[in-house]
């Protein structure tokens, strides 16, 4: 988000908070499991494990 547009949403009188792309995919991933189902089946996902690299 530019800085104007920062500006002007902190000078509104109702409180906005604008998401990003990446705050809407870790909003989605953090409550996955308690959406609706109706809402998941839009948003087909699966959980995947995988080995962690222990020298990251």
């Amino acid at each position: 988000m530019t800085k104007p547009a920062r500006d002007v949403l902190k000078n509104q009188a109702v409180r906005v908070r604008v998401w990003e792309a990446a705050d809407v995919v870790n909003a989605v991933l953090r409550t996955y499991d308690r959406l609706p189902e109706e809402i998941a089946a839009r948003i087909p996902l699966r959980r995947v494990w995988m080995l962690s690299d222990t020298n990251a």
